[in-house]
């Protein structure tokens, strides 16, 4: 790793630099998630939550800043693990190459992998952001010990770490398969220019080793998982509503499969996550094999199959889950799709002046599209944190301004819900949603709203549900905030309408 890093200074430098430009702007701003009040309040009961849904590992992780809830700090270690993370991919590859190649197209990496709008819903929940980076760090550093350090302690340990990390989130394992097969790939391809055809049998055991590896983690992490959940007394509900086959009608699994697909590969024109670029992928991969085919290279077929493993793999958690699944859950594995299949398509036509100029155009194209669309979503998250600080505060202000005597001690209800008004929102699943419309309902709004409030020092009494179905026919009367008489004193309760 040390001689990369020396071999591939402007790389490295080049990473951190396009990871900062693309998330500089959490180093300065206190952007709070949905779980970031409810770490901030209740520390060790979300901990809990988290080994509920099968996150023992990331509860481990979060003891290295055990009740640490500083967000610019946390951020900083985000961004910097991230880079490094970045960086390993790019090691990763070099090791899997095995042959001597243009040093310059893993640039690639760094320009399409961590630059991916995706990632910014992913990095929406603030307190969870640094772990994640470090995550993406030790999946890429286990196969390293598994793939290419020959002594077996070494690869006994990076069985265990990627065990480990398949416990903090699970799309880490879609991740680690498409890393295994783009190392089988790059083997193949290597194999082919060495005009050395690679046996069924061999091939068999490459797949039948992967296999093995990938289930073997898993189970055992999954065992890991319900140990972590007996031992703390802790209920199961990941699988809750994850697993929606034999739930509802059959064909309306079959249809999210359909359009989840077909957004992926044929994204609506300015689509907020998903560029051509996946499209522009399979169709040179396509010419690819032709051209493989018609000069009768050996191992094509094989190259066939591994290649329709790694592009299946955007789509397991949707065909496993029979459902759209939510679009972090394609982190870190959908952005690391794109940029190892243009590596590939790069090595095998690097030798064409035309081609490869072309496939340069295409990456600094999407890259500029990428970094443009990503800042747009971090700013747009920026502006919308500081809309509801501002909605908080002005709440606040009215509430004091009508001379309650001792106001804290009031319950506080808040009915309907207040989407951002700011000019540069932009809404995705998380991002640019703001807190005072995130959840179903105006009890759950209240509450989290009231948690949020409490964090920067304004206390309010919790609202029962009892309280909201008391006082519901207020809404109707009132006004909707912030115009005057849209807030009301009722017993020992304050009303706030926030939407008719």
């Amino acid at each position: 790793m040390k001689h990369f890093i020396k071999e591939n200074k402007g790389l490295a430098i080049y990473s951190f630099f396009i990871v900062f430009a693309t998330y500089g702007i959490k180093l300065f701003n206190n952007t709070y998630a949905i779980d970031t009040m409810h770490l901030m309040t209740n520390y060790r009961g979300y901990l809990k939550h988290w080994v509920s849904i099968g996150r023992p590992g990331l509860v481990a992780l979060k003891l290295l800043t055990y009740n640490y809830v500083n967000v610019y700090f946390l951020n900083l270690l985000a961004i910097i693990f991230f880079a490094i993370a970045t960086i390993l991919l790019c090691y990763y590859v070099d090791l899997s190459t095995k042959q001597i190649y243009n040093k310059k197209y893993l640039y690639i990496i760094p320009s399409i992998f961590p630059t991916s709008q995706l990632f910014s819903e992913q990095f929406y929940f603030v307190l969870q952001n640094f772990e994640f980076s470090l995550g993406i760090c030790l999946v890429i550093l286990s196969l390293i010990a598994i793939y290419h350090i020959p002594n077996k302690i070494f690869k006994l340990f990076g069985f265990l770490l990627l065990t480990f990390t398949l416990t903090m989130y699970q799309s880490f394992f879609v991740f680690a398969c498409t890393l295994v097969l783009f190392k089988i790939l790059m083997t193949l391809y290597f194999a082919q220019l060495n005009d050395l055809k690679i046996s069924f049998k061999d091939y068999a055991f490459k797949i039948g080793h992967f296999i093995l590896l990938a289930i073997s983690s898993l189970v055992l992490s999954q065992l890991m998982a319900m140990l972590a959940k007996k031992v703390l007394n802790v209920e199961s509900s990941y699988l809750d509503n994850m697993i929606l086959w034999g739930k509802r009608p059959l064909i309306d699994s079959i249809n999210d499969i359909k359009d989840y697909a077909k957004e992926l590969f044929f994204p609506p024109v300015g689509d907020t996550f998903f560029t051509p670029l996946f499209l522009i992928c399979v169709l040179l991969l396509v010419i690819v094999l032709i051209n493989m085919s018609y000069l009768k290279r050996k191992n094509v077929f094989f190259i066939f199959i591994t290649l329709l493993g790694i592009l299946i793999t955007p789509l397991m958690f949707t065909i496993l889950g029979g459902k759209r699944p939510a679009i972090r859950g394609e982190v870190p594995n959908f952005p690391a799709v794109l940029a190892l299949l243009l590596i590939f398509i790069m090595i095998y036509w690097g030798y064409n002046f035309v081609l490869k100029h072309l496939l340069v155009g295409i990456v600094i194209l999407f890259t500029f599209i990428q970094v443009r669309e990503t800042t747009n979503l971090e700013y747009s998250e920026y502006l919308t944190a500081e809309e509801d600080l501002r909605t908080a505060e002005m709440i606040t202000n009215n509430i004091y301004s009508m001379e309650i005597e001792n106001p804290e001690s009031y319950k506080l209800l808040m009915y309907g819900n207040r989407s951002p008004r700011n000019v540069s929102n932009i809404k995705g699943e998380t991002n640019g949603v703001s807190l005072f419309e995130f959840m179903p309902n105006s009890v759950h709004t209240s509450l989290n709203t009231l948690l949020y409030m409490k964090t920067f020092g304004l206390n309010f009494n919790d609202p029962t549900p009892e309280d909201f179905e008391k006082h519901k026919a207020l809404q109707a009367e009132m006004n909707v905030w912030p115009s005057k008489d849209s807030i009301r004193v009722v017993d020992d309760c304050i009303v706030v309408n926030l939407s008719k």
